[in-house]
């Protein structure tokens, strides 16, 4: 039934729209679900001009603002990340769904690769110590520990969740990923040393929050919610691609995302879990920088650190070596299209 100010009865409404018999009563049923089914509904055709996503919108704006307007005291930014995690916060704490908790002693891997064996020995082992020894070992350990581990923070370069001087941990869920994360070259060795994490680690994973908390359209604000999760999709599939040599800016948006979390959700969260660009496959994880204020353990038994050198004089586990033989190159494009959007956009 119609009224003369557009008020229907929900299912004579969706009725009308000839949507076929399927997807009506697919409606009707979610309708009477979740709402019951004496409810009316009032049409607004004004969404009908709506184009695009004003998150989206929003967000090249501030952008340009972070780049070449305000960069350490941007207002704009923060509050548009303060509103927009508002959708993925239960009592101001992020949803549980959007965590990953990686159980304590887990393995994980950081590497580096090195011009000649050579080289990667004398960073290890310069002195040709015995691993057999007890006092040799546990230096053996110790250089292995420093050599591959946290980075200084006077020699921490400009990575794509921290910038100069800020030193935060890199890791990654499996050996390869290391190999491709520091894009060795044919001929190099690469030394992948393994850590592990005393305390369990609750991480926010990038790669739900990409996934996104898709609405129900039947939500309350469904757009508003629909907006934020196209929004995050693009925005972690932008910090996640691979810097391009004439981005000056390419990092500046992911530092912030990251330091934002960082100061945010340190008390909730210890640091972020995404997929790997170089080998989607595999995840990486960036630990804050206060998960290993204190430093990293050369061994399980050398501390307390959350964080420690996960090595076994008897097995040798704990370092291992290889050369690249060979690289093979795959192009992948995914094509990410908007429910309200006329045109795709093209991200590789």
């Amino acid at each position: 039934m119609h009224d003369e100010d557009g008020v229907n009865d929900y299912y004579n409404f969706i009725e009308s729209l000839d949507l076929g018999e399927v997807l009506t009563e697919k409606l009707a049923e979610d309708w009477g679900e979740k709402f019951g089914d004496e409810l009316l509904v009032l049409y607004d055709d004004s969404l009908e001009e709506y184009e695009g996503c004003n998150k989206e919108f929003e967000w090249e704006g501030i952008q340009e603002s972070f780049k070449h307007e305000f960069r350490f005291f941007n207002t704009k930014l923060k509050d548009f990340l303060d509103h927009t995690f508002e959708y993925l916060l239960d009592n101001q704490n992020i949803n549980q769904s959007l965590l990953n908790n990686i159980q304590a002693n887990t393995i994980l891997y950081r590497g580096r690769s090195f011009d000649s064996l050579k080289d990667l020995m004398k960073e290890v082992n310069e002195d040709n110590l015995a691993i057999e020894v007890e006092i040799e070992n546990e230096i053996i350990a110790k250089n292995i520990r420093d050599k591959f581990g946290l980075v200084p923070s006077f020699l921490a370069s400009d990575q794509r969740m921290t910038p100069f001087g800020i030193s935060a941990l890199y890791l990654s869920t499996e050996k390869m990923a290391c190999v491709a994360e520091i894009r060795a070259l044919v001929g190099q060795y690469v030394g992948i040393a393994e850590f592990s994490n005393r305390i369990e680690l609750k991480l926010l994973n990038l790669n739900k929050l990409a996934e996104g908390l898709y609405p129900h359209h039947l939500d309350e604000d469904y757009l508003g919610k629909l907006d934020v999760y196209i929004f995050f999709k693009k925005l972690i599939a932008s910090v996640s691609k691979p810097k391009l040599e004439s981005g000056k800016f390419d990092y500046l948006i992911s530092q912030y995302f990251f330091e934002y979390l960082r100061v945010k959700f340190g008390d909730q969260i210890q640091g972020i879990f995404l997929k790997s660009v170089q080998l989607p496959t595999a995840d990486n994880i960036i630990l804050f920088p206060e998960v290993t204020d204190e430093g990293i353990d050369s061994s399980f038994l050398a501390g307390n650190n959350k964080i420690y050198f996960s090595w076994n004089k008897e097995s040798r586990l704990g370092l291992s070596i290889s050369q690249v033989k060979s690289i093979a190159i795959t192009t992948e494009i995914e094509y990410i299209s908007h429910p309200r959007m006329k045109e795709s956009t093209d991200w590789i």
